[in-house]
């Protein structure tokens, strides 16, 4: 059942993507708000995402069992603290191409997917970047890639929902142009991509 789509993401089915690097279990969809009916856009402000993605409970239907203990994707530091200089390289945690498992959405989209970012390493521009591969930032629609459906070309709320504002809490990805930055204010509004820990497939009805 399911299929290795990447070195590390295994579609488990039942909507179920298993990265075995990070030992979490994501969604298929990376619109679910949209799709459950939770919001009409799948966009929603910090408040309204934290108290979402803790209280949601995915129904696995291949499996048969409903799955709780959601939260957002984790932004830990790549190094001994968070380094806030935004460069281009992925030796921060903020910017570009960085692919450190300690960036679980930084690492989906560059690791597992092998999306572009809108800088290269070396601070070059490439033709096509992002989720839509534009030459162009677009800050709107979605693209299918891989076994992840509806991934949309915006921004993208990560963090803990158990950690307080500014930071580490409100920490942003951006799909339309690959970088990963902290001090998102929380009125504006985001997507929400829920993430489990572990293999939740393996879990017993």
């Amino acid at each position: 059942m399911g299929t290795t789509t990447a070195k590390t993401l295994i579609d488990r089915g039942g909507g179920l993507l298993y990265d075995s690097v990070l030992n979490v279990t994501w969604l298929a969809d990376a619109n679910h708000a949209k799709t459950s009916g939770a919001s009409s856009s799948g966009q929603m402000s910090w408040a309204d995402a934290a108290a979402w993605v803790k209280n949601l409970v995915y129904h696995d239907t291949v499996r048969g069992i409903d799955i709780a203990g959601w939260r957002l994707p984790r932004v830990r530091p790549i190094g001994a603290d968070f380094n806030h200089q935004f460069r281009m390289d992925g030796t921060s945690d903020e910017g570009y191409n960085i692919r450190s498992p300690h960036a679980e959405f930084s690492y989906m989209y560059y690791c597992n997917l092998g999306l572009t970012g809108w800088w290269t390493v070396d601070g070059k521009r490439p033709r096509r970047f992002g989720v839509l591969g534009s030459w162009t930032a677009m800050w709107s629609g979605e693209a299918d890639i891989g076994p992840v459906k509806n991934l949309q070309s915006y921004g993208y709320w990560c963090g803990d929902p158990s950690l307080h504002y500014p930071s580490p809490a409100v920490w942003v990805f951006t799909t339309s142009e690959g970088n990963q930055r902290d001090g998102m204010p929380r009125p504006n509004s985001r997507y929400v991509w829920p993430v489990h820990d572990g293999d939740v497939s393996a879990m017993k009805s």
